[in-house]
């Protein structure tokens, strides 16, 4: 026989009068944090002191020496003194300065800014802002007006309407542990525009870490993400036809990208995957459903 609900409760309370853990009753759905983020800042070089931001995300570590499994490329250690970390694309800065986009922070920030590139994150089935073993987090793109403050950052307390195409699924790999949010198996595209051209900059299975802040209601960290090569390679193409770029320094652009790859090895040789970071900031924020 089953018992119900409120049978277990009883029971429950029963067992605590006996000196048993207290009678707490079931939890219920919990509530959905939003925040849209207001710095997004992809991580293209090393720190000064030679570490680098970004996360594990092969669950490998090649510090000693690089491996078959990373296609030979080194592993780093993280401002916060992780090892193993995966992020080829801060390796990437002169090849970006060869493209004429020696500043992709400004670029996208300043797409940020202008409503071009509204990252929302939503933290679902959220009981307790400090620890909460079982949450979800879905990042999705929003679409509207903005309105920046004198810190040249977006204003809490914005709405916006989901833009269509760009509504990623939730990851349930997610919980707080002492206030910072830690998920896997995240994936965004990101949609930027550079030289022109609006490219989709995908990261696939990543992971994410950010400090959640209640009283302030502000969400703060990092996400780690694969960027698929053949990705990269369209991007590429787009450029070259967009800005009449030199087919030559094109070709030569495209072998460092593939050059770098680290993640997904194939069997014969080569890597499918690139490691890429990004660093993010958000504020309080609504989507109009």
């Amino acid at each position: 026989m089953r018992m119900s609900a409120r049978a277990w409760w009883l029971f429950g309370c029963v067992a605590a009068l006996l000196g048993l853990p207290a009678c707490v009753a079931s939890e219920g759905p919990g509530e959905t944090a939003t925040f849209v983020m207001a710095r997004v800042d992809f991580v293209t070089q090393p720190e000064e002191d030679g570490t680098v931001r970004g996360f594990n995300l092969d669950g490998l570590d090649h510090m000693g020496a690089p491996a078959v499994e990373g296609c030979f490329k080194p592993d780093y250690v993280s401002p916060e003194g992780e090892t193993g970390v995966d992020n080829q694309l801060s390796s990437l800065g002169a090849a970006l300065v060869v493209f004429g986009a020696d500043s992709v922070s400004t670029i996208v920030q300043s797409m940020v800014n202008e409503g071009k590139l509204l990252l929302i994150a939503e933290v679902g089935d959220l009981h307790d802002w400090e620890n909460d073993p079982h949450v979800t987090l879905r990042f999705r793109l929003g679409q509207g007006p903005v309105d920046v403050g004198t810190d040249e950052r977006l204003v809490p307390g914005q709405s916006f309407d989901p833009l269509p195409g760009y509504q990623f699924e939730a990851t349930t790999q997610a919980r707080v542990e002492d206030g910072v949010l830690h998920a896997e198996a995240v994936s965004v595209t990101l949609p930027i525009e550079m030289l022109g051209v609006e490219l989709d900059f995908p990261m696939l299975d990543g992971r994410v870490e950010l400090r959640l802040d209640q009283g302030e209601y502000t969400i703060e960290g990092r996400m780690g993400g694969a960027v698929p090569i053949s990705a990269l390679d369209e991007l590429v193409a787009d450029i070259y036809i967009a800005s009449g770029m030199d087919e030559g320094l094109t070709n030569l652009v495209r072998a460092v990208l593939r050059g770098v790859a680290d993640l997904s090895p194939r069997p014969g040789a080569g890597c499918d995957r690139m490691s890429s970071a990004m660093d993010l900031g958000g504020v309080r924020a609504f989507v109009l459903e």
